[in-house]
């Protein structure tokens, strides 16, 4: 009872702390006077752990938002079992225990931290500067801080490193810098209508930190492929995407050289940033392709081309969608997408109840072109609500035959035949 009452203070007490005053950013060879164990919202899941010093305590700064952070707790609860009481491994995030335990219980197909865990922090997040995640701190037996690394540098090896000679050698984190804009501050504001492209400058994030006021008259994209850029414009002049094999065709000799993947010291990777008039914010993407010809040899078209493709028909003169009414139901989708508020996940079918027909036309499209590599084209023409049941493995597992199979009971059938598809063409200009 006396060491919870301790905890309990000592807690309130660096609370109190970085309320009251400034705490100073500690470096490398500074020491952490804070009791990390006073702040662990899991102490009882690790109650069988030595309270003494630890050859090697690592801060892992995570939250809810950074992905590359969840993905990577099955690989942090799998290096803390594997070095036992020889190191403490602590999850440090801003959000509350409760906001954690909610997110763990909501979202199950995220493996949960079995390590200790620090939550609804400020006081550690200030001390170490915390700005972008994945953030690890290393601290050796005296909680002397020995290196601040991004997420790839906590690995078996660092930390077999680490324990067999109390030193290691890493690079350190390179903090981001976030910056409104490549223009002069003193004339930012004023800015009313501007383009520029850039090449990539991989530790800023153009258009960071803008006003509200200006979200919807500017476009911005860092570290960018110029096919990548190509295609978020007319994804939304045209309301559709351009993500699958065939609806891209690209043409031209020396073409390619702006088709790279994401990576540092590329040559072809750019900083893009577009400021519109306001009363010109519907015709910003418009603006964004005109800038983009302009700045390379390029032409940018939509076109048709007749190539084969699966068709989905009537097989019935019953309508057998027509829905019966009722309260709207939605999980006609796989496992592997999230599910949204209020909805529930059934075991072994997959529902829509009371939806538009487009819901539906729209998930077949979904299976056929993931599964099938092949266009869809929907020729139904089907107006108003329907109720469908799909069993859970045409969605989970798909098959095309269990497809058919499926849509057979609804008076559907899908046939192969050439069909003209739209397409986004990129051609080289000389």
């Amino acid at each position: 009872m006396m060491t919870n009452i301790y905890r309990v203070i000592m807690f309130l007490a660096a609370v109190l702390l970085v309320q009251t005053t400034t705490a100073q950013a500690l470096k490398i060879g500074s020491s952490l006077s804070v009791d990390l164990n006073a702040m662990i919202v899991n102490s009882d899941l690790h109650k069988s752990e030595e309270t003494g010093k630890y050859k090697l305590t690592i801060l892992d700064f995570w939250s809810h938002f950074c992905s590359s952070c969840l993905k990577s707790m099955p690989k942090i609860n799998q290096l803390q079992e594997q070095f036992g009481n020889s190191i403490q491994i602590i999850f440090v995030n801003k959000e509350t225990d409760i906001q954690n335990k909610k997110m763990f219980t909501t979202k199950p197909w995220l493996t949960q931290p079995k390590t200790k865990m620090i939550a609804g922090d400020t006081l550690l997040h200030q001390l170490f500067d915390v700005k972008g995640m994945p953030h690890i701190v290393w601290l050796d037996s005296n909680l002397t801080v020995q290196h601040i690394t991004e997420g790839q540098d906590l690995n078996e090896s660092n930390i077999l490193k680490f324990i067999e000679s109390d030193s290691l050698e890493m690079n350190v984190k390179v903090k981001t810098a976030y910056i409104p804009s490549l223009f002069d501050e003193r004339y930012r504001k004023d800015l009313i209508a501007y383009s520029y492209l850039a090449k990539a400058q991989y530790e800023k994030r153009i258009g960071s930190n803008k006003e509200k006021g200006h979200l919807a008259t500017d476009v911005s994209w860092s570290n960018i492929s110029v096919e990548l850029l190509f295609k978020n414009a007319y994804e939304h002049v045209y309301k559709r995407s351009f993500n699958r094999l065939w609806e891209l065709s690209v043409i031209g000799e020396n073409i390619d050289r702006y088709f790279q993947k994401p990576g540092k010291g590329e040559e072809y990777r750019y900083d893009y940033d577009l400021r519109v008039p306001k009363e010109k914010v519907s015709k910003k993407f418009q603006f964004m392709i005109e800038d983009l010809e302009r700045y390379f040899p390029i032409k940018s078209s939509i076109d048709t081309v007749t190539i084969p493709a699966y068709v989905l028909l009537r097989s019935s003169d019953k309508d057998l969608l027509k829905t019966k009414g009722g309260t709207e139901a939605f999980s006609f989708r796989g496992l592997s997408r999230f599910p949204r508020g209020g909805e529930t996940e059934l075991e072994d079918h997959r529902i829509l109840k009371n939806k538009p027909y487009q819901f539906f036309s729209n998930a077949i499209k979904g299976l056929v072109e993931t599964g099938t590599e092949t266009p869809f084209v929907d020729l139904v023409d089907y107006q108003g609500n329907v109720d469908v049941v799909f069993d859970a493995l045409t969605f989970d597992f798909f098959t095309l035959e269990g497809l058919l199979e499926e849509l057979k009971k609804y008076g559907l059938k899908l046939e192969m035949r050439n069909m003209p598809v739209e397409r986004l063409v990129l051609k080289e200009v000389k």
